[in-house]
């Protein structure tokens, strides 16, 4: 059984231990984990969602006891939980999301026994538009990057190869995979867009980088949901897999 217990913020002195796995629980970030040294994975949820949105909608709690790593559930800093990942993704004041995403990551080394060198980053949405930042950003701290119907929004700021898997629907039409304006984004931004295309997102990255796309049907509106078979594809992907 699961224990939830709550931190303040900048807590670094976790509650009493108990059998795992725990849950920790703080105002930006919810943990879920055993006691022995395991990967982390970051997830990052979309736009407009709080952190039990994302907990809520991206759960993976159950598979990451299965498969042995940290689940670690990371909200935007913002009001309104949107990313900064570039003009054509997000619609709030430029920022280093990167740095404060850095930041949780050693906080939560503060709280929890992980493994340093497996650091894995994934979203959807607009978060998947982070990941995919995070790991050409700081490719020291996160070794590879999942995303879910999103692409990278903003020039790479490394040569350092990177690795990422991307999942998108071909019937997406708030995150168009062949990129372009999006009717609906273009509406809540009150601006056009011009999204990258998603085939040739490999383009961008360093020289070197692994990248692959798996593209899907989609569901929900828009065709933009999250699609909860991603946890399996990205975990496979993050242990070495193609």
């Amino acid at each position: 059984m699961a224990l939830g217990a709550l931190l303040t913020a900048g807590c670094t002195t976790p509650a009493t231990a108990v059998s795992p796995p725990r849950t920790v629980l703080t105002t930006a970030f919810r943990l879920h984990y055993s006691t022995a040294s395991k990967p982390v994975v970051v997830i990052l949820g979309a736009t407009g969602r709080s952190l039990d949105d994302v907990v809520q909608q991206q759960n993976q709690d159950t598979y990451a006891e299965q498969q042995g790593y940290v689940a670690a559930y990371v909200q935007a800093p913002n009001a309104t939980h949107m990313w900064w990942t570039g003009v054509n993704s997000s619609n709030v004041a430029p920022e280093d999301d990167v740095a404060y995403l850095v930041q949780e990551v050693n906080v939560i080394r503060t709280l929890v026994p992980i493994d340093a060198h497996r650091v894995y980053v994934e979203g959807w949405s607009n978060g998947g538009f982070m990941a995919v930042h995070a790991v050409t950003t700081a490719p020291d701290v996160f070794k590879a990057a999942g995303e879910i119907e999103s692409v990278l929004d903003l020039p790479s700021a490394t040569t350092v190869p990177v690795r990422v898997k991307h999942i998108h629907s071909v019937n997406d039409t708030v995150v168009p995979i062949a990129g372009g304006d999006s009717q609906q984004l273009h509406g809540v931004f009150g601006r056009p867009v011009a999204l990258p295309s998603s085939y040739a997102e490999a383009s961008t990255l360093p020289a070197g980088s692994t990248w692959s796309l798996v593209t899907t049907v989609g569901s929900g509106a828009g065709f933009h949901d999250y699609q909860p078979s991603a946890a399996a594809t990205f975990w496979a992907f993050f242990k070495g897999g193609p």
